[in-house]
């Protein structure tokens, strides 16, 4: 339950380090404050998106085994 909870506090360090690794950060300096669709925005959004799926995912299987019932809790 402990790495779950860790998890779910670094997450936002885990997006901040891929959205300066991607360049995204970076993206209101170069375009200004408007948010468009371009090679920069594109890929960096599916990579984030997909990360917080998987670390969503992860957090979810670790409360899972956490809270694992196999000697027949029930």
């Amino acid at each position: 339950m402990f790495l779950a909870v860790f998890l779910l506090i670094m997450v936002p360090v885990v997006l901040i380090w891929i959205g300066d690794a991607t360049g995204v950060t970076h993206f209101s300096d170069i375009y200004g404050p408007w948010v468009f669709w371009n090679e920069l925005s594109g890929p960096s959004f599916v990579i984030l998106f997909f990360s917080v799926i998987g670390l969503t995912a992860a957090i979810m299987y670790l409360v899972m085994v956490a809270l694992d019932t196999t000697e027949g809790g029930w």
